[in-house]
C-alpha cells in the first residue's frame, strides 16, 4: 500500500509570502549600499545607423560624474547573451557591451555612473551624438528575402520531414491553408530590470540579479570581459517576476565592466520604457499551415512554415524555430508533416525567452488552424481534436524519445464536462443585433526540461543543524511567485517527515552552490524536484544509521515519525533528529548529503483550454466570459500553487490573445513602451475561471509530478480566438484581436 502523503499534494501558501506583503523581502531596486554609483543608459533614438561622433565634454564637467562610456572605451569582444553550454556554438555572438552601429531604438550607445541617479540622468541629456542613419528593415518576410540590408549574418534554416507529405496531400479530398501572425510583446513583470555589481580591491566582481541563471551570467559576464569564472560570484536575489525577461544577460556584462572600472559597486536600475526597449521581448512570428484532410476529418499532412524575429541581434532566439518545430510534433500524430523554421533580424527589439518560449506562438496559429478545418468540415471541435492527439507514451517520430503518460485526451472530455460544451454548442442563438456570442477550445504542449536538447541535470546539498532543521542548498532560482522554494520544502518535508518551516531552500549563488542548468523549459519541479526528493532520501538514510548506533537498534526495526526516529518494539528508545546530529557530530561526522539528478526523458505537459466570449459589435470590445482549463500535470505537488500558475498564465494569455502589442512606425520606433499605450489584462477584466487537474502520474516525475508554469499561458489565445471566430462566423488569424482589428473585420462582413 502506497504510503500516505502529508505534504505533497497539500496546498500550501509562499514560504515567504509574509515578508512580501510586509515589505520586508527586498528587491534589488529596493537595496542600497554603502558609496553606492547609479548608471544611466543613453539609448539610441534610431532604428538603425552608425555612431559617427559622441561628445561627452560637457557631462564629463559635472560633478559627481565617475566615468562614462561608449563604443569608444569599452571592450570589442562578441559574446552571445544566452549560453546554455559552454561549448555551445549553436547561438551565434554578435552583442558587445557597446557597438558603433546601433541597430534599433533603445540600443546602447552610452551609459553615465554617477555618485546619484539625478546627476548620472542630467550627463546622459548633456551627452551628444551624430549618427548616420542607415536602412531599416521591419517585416519579417522582408527580412528573410532582403539581400541588400544585412542586420546581422543569417541564421541556417531548420527543417524536418516526418513520412511523405506529398503523397499524403494526394489522398487528401481537401487541402486548407491559413496565415498566422502574432506580436512582440513585454513580460510586464511587476519589478522592472534591476542588476548591482560591485569589484573589490582583489578584481572580483560580484553581481546580484534577479536572474534566471546564474551559471549563464558568470559564463556570458567572463566572455564579455574576458576575465576568468573565478573572478566572478553571481548570487541570484529575490525579484518581482521575469516569465522569461531574466533567463539572458541582459544587463549583468554592462554592470560588471562599470564596477571594475569604477572599483565601486555600480547599480543599474532601468525604468518601464527602458526595459521595454532595451532588453527583450516575445519573438514576433509569422505561420503559414497547410492541411490535407478526409471528408470525415482524418488529417493527411501538414506543412508548416514559420518566420521568427529575433529582433536586432540574435541572442536566444537562435533555439527558436528548432524549439516551434520541436513542439510542434508533440501535440498531433501528423502521419505526413513537413516544417520549416527560419530567423531573421529586424531593426526593432531584442527577442528573448517569454514564458513557453515559443509555445503561446506555434499553438496560436497551429490551433486556430485547427478550429477553422473542423468548422469547414462541420466537425465538433472537441471531436475532430481527440482523433489526433497523442496517446500515452507515444514516442517522438524523429527520435524515438517517449512523449510520456499523455493525459491530453482526459483534458478535452473532462475539460468539456466541466465547461458543458455540449450544452453551449448553440450559443450563437443568443445573438442580437449588438452582441455576438460564441465559444472555443484551444490545445497546446509543452517540455518538462532539456532533455534530448542539451545537459539537463540539478545537484543540491542538504545539512541537518543540531536543532533537526534542513538547510537545502540549490542551484534553483525562484522567479517571484512561482513558489520553488516552497515546492522544494514540500518535497523535503516528506521525505524526512518534519514541518516545513524547518526546511530552508537556498537559491542559487556560484561561489557556494551546486551546478545547475537554470530555470527555463518548465523543469523545475521534474528534474529540480526529482534532485531535491534524492538528496533528502540519502539523508534519511544517514539518519537511519547513526539512530541504529546511538540507540543500539537494528535499522530495520526502526521508524520515522515527525522529526524523530524511534525503535518499532520499544518507543521509549528513541531521538529527534537534533539529538541524531549532535550524536554524529561527537563521533566526528556531520549528517550532510551530496547529489544530483540527470533527466532521464522530456515528456509532455499538455494543456486544453474552454472559453466562452461575448463581442460587441459596436464597440469591438470581447468581453470573456468564463475559461476551464485543463492541464496533464501527473501529478500536483502543490494545488495551490498550481491554481496560482494557471490563472496567471490565463491573464497573460488573454493580453496575447486581445489586446498586447509592441507597436512599431513604419520609420521603426516604437509606439507605446510603457503601460500608457500597452494593454495587458487587469484584474478587474478578468473571467470566471475553473481549472480541472489530471493527475495520471509521470514515471520519472517526482511522484508522477510533471510541470504547468510555462503551458498555463500557451492555450488561452486559440481557445479565445476560436471563440471570437464563433461568434462573429469570422477567419481573423492576426493577434491580438483588439478593438481596431474586430471593427475592421466587423465592417468588412456586414459590407
Amino acid at each position: 500500500m502506497a504510503k500516505d502523503l502529508k505534504y505533497v499534494g497539500k496546498p500550501f501558501p509562499l514560504k515567504e509570502a509574509s515578508q512580501k506583503v510586509t515589505g520586508q523581502l527586498l528587491y534589488n531596486s529596493d537595496k542600497k549600499a554603502y558609496n553606492l554609483l547609479h548608471a544611466k543608459m543613453l539609448l539610441s533614438p534610431i532604428p538603425h545607423g552608425i555612431i559617427k561622433k559622441i561628445n561627452t565634454a560637457q557631462a564629463e564637467k559635472l560633478p559627481g560624474v565617475k566615468g562614462i562610456f561608449s563604443y569608444l572605451n569599452s571592450p570589442k569582444t562578441l559574446y552571445n547573451s544566452s549560453v546554455i553550454e559552454y561549448d555551445d556554438d549553436y547561438s551565434p555572438k554578435n552583442e558587445l557591451i557597446f557597438s558603433k552601429i546601433v541597430r534599433h531604438v533603445g540600443d546602447r550607445v552610452a551609459v553615465v555612473v554617477a555618485m546619484d541617479l539625478e546627476t548620472a540622468q542630467a550627463a546622459v541629456d548633456l551627452i551628444e551624438v551624430e549618427y548616420e542613419e542607415l536602412p531599416v528593415i521591419l517585416d519579417l518576410e522582408d527580412a528573410l528575402h532582403n539581400t541588400n540590408v544585412q542586420i546581422q549574418p543569417p541564421i541556417p534554416e531548420y527543417n524536418y520531414v516526418i513520412g511523405n507529405p506529398a503523397s499524403g496531400f494526394e489522398d487528401a479530398d481537401y487541402i486548407f491553408s491559413h496565415a498566422f501572425a502574432s506580436p512582440k510583446g513585454h513580460h510586464c513583470t511587476m519589478e522592472t530590470s534591476c542588476v548591482i555589481a560591485s569589484c573589490d580591491s582583489l578584481g572580483k566582481v560580484t553581481i546580484q540579479t534577479n536572474t534566471q541563471n546564474c551559471w549563464m551570467v558568470r559564463y556570458t559576464v567572463a566572455s564579455a570581459l574576458d576575465i576568468p569564472l573565478n573572478d566572478i560570484r553571481v548570487i541570484k536575489v529575490d525579484g518581482g517576476g521575469s516569465f522569461g525577461l531574466h533567463l539572458e544577460a541582459t544587463l549583468e556584462p554592462l554592470v560588471a565592466f562599470l564596477a571594475k572600472q569604477t572599483k565601486g559597486t555600480v547599480k543599474l536600475h532601468l525604468n518601464r520604457n527602458e526595459t521595454m526597449l532595451s532588453t527583450r521581448c516575445r519573438t514576433s512570428v509569422k505561420t503559414k499551415i497547410k492541411t490535407g484532410v478526409k471528408k470525415d476529418g482524418t488529417i493527411t499532412a501538414m506543412d508548416i512554415q514559420v518566420i521568427a524575429d529575433a529582433g536586432a541581434y540574435t541572442s536566444i532566439s537562435a533555439w527558436m524555430p528548432k524549439s516551434i518545430g520541436n513542439k510542434v510534433k508533440r501535440l498531433y500524430k501528423i502521419p505526413n508533416l513537413s516544417y520549416k523554421g527560419n530567423l531573421v533580424h529586424t531593426n526593432t527589439a531584442v527577442s528573448g525567452s517569454f514564458r513557453g518560449f515559443g509555445t503561446a506562438e506555434i499553438f496560436a496559429a497551429l490551433d486556430t488552424h485547427m478550429g477553422n478545418l473542423a468548422r469547414e468540415l462541420n466537425l465538433d471541435q472537441v471531436e475532430f481534436r481527440l482523433k489526433h492527439v497523442m496517446n500515452p507514451y507515444d514516442n517522438d517520430p524523429l527520435t524515438g524519445h517517449t512523449f510520456g503518460n499523455s493525459g491530453i485526451k482526459e483534458c478535452l472530455t473532462e475539460g468539456a464536462k466541466a465547461f458543458g460544451w455540449d450544452g453551449k454548442k448553440n450559443i450563437t442563438s443568443k445573438n442580437n443585433s449588438r452582441y455576438k456570442y460564441g465559444i472555443g477550445v484551444g490545445c497546446c504542449a509543452h517540455t518538462n526540461g532539456c532533455f534530448g536538447y542539451h545537459q539537463d541535470f540539478a545537484a543540491m546539498t542538504l545539512r541537518i543543524n543540531e536543532e533537526g532543521a534542513a538547510l537545502l542548498n540549490t542551484g534553483l532560482h525562484d522567479l517571484g511567485g512561482v513558489g520553488t522554494k516552497t515546492m522544494l520544502a514540500q518535497i523535503v518535508s516528506e521525505v524526512l517527515d518534519i514541518e516545513m518551516s524547518k526546511v530552508t531552500p537556498l537559491e542559487c549563488d556560484t561561489e557556494r552552490s551546486s551546478y545547475d542548468v537554470g530555470t527555463q523549459a518548465t523543469r523545475t519541479a521534474y528534474v529540480g524536484g526529482n534532485a531535491a526528493k534524492a538528496v533528502s532520501e540519502k539523508v534519511m538514510l544517514m539518519l537511519l544509521e547513526e539512530a541504529a548506533k546511538m540507540l543500539s537498534v537494528p535499522r530495520t526495526e526502526l521508524i520515522v515519525e515527525k522529526g524523530h526516529i524511534k525503535a518499532i518494539n520499544n518507543p521509549e528508545k528513541a531521538a529527534s533528529y537534533g539529538e541524531i546530529v549532535m550524536y554524529s557530530l561527537k563521533n566526528n561526522k556531520e549528517i550532510f548529503a551530496y547529489d544530483s539528478y540527470a533527466a532521464q526523458a522530456n515528456p509532455t505537459s499538455y494543456a486544453v483550454n474552454f472559453a466562452e466570449v461575448r463581442v460587441d459589435t459596436k464597440t469591438g470590445h470581447v468581453d470573456v466570459l468564463k475559461i476551464v482549463s485543463a492541464h496533464d500535470i501527473g501529478k500536483a505537488i502543490n494545488p495551490m500553487l498550481v491554481e496560482g500558475q494557471i490563472q496567471g498564465g490565463i491573464a497573460m494569455g488573454l493580453g496575447f490573445a486581445l489586446s498586447e502589442e509592441l507597436e512599431y512606425t513604419p520609420e521603426g520606433k516604437c509606439k507605446n513602451p510603457n503601460f500608457s499605450n500597452y494593454f495587458p489584462f487587469r484584474a478587474s477584466e478578468m473571467p470566471e475561471i475553473t481549472k480541472v487537474l489530471i493527475e495520471k502520474g509521470e514515471v520519472h516525475g517526482p511522484w508522477g509530478a510533471k510541470g504547468i508554469a510555462e503551458i498555463t499561458a500557451g492555450a488561452v489565445a486559440p481557445a479565445i480566438v476560436n471563440a471570437v471566430n464563433n461568434a462573429l462566423n469570422t477567419n481573423m488569424t492576426i493577434l491580438p484581436l483588439n478593438t481596431e482589428r474586430l471593427l475592421k473585420e466587423i465592417s468588412t462582413k456586414v459590407n
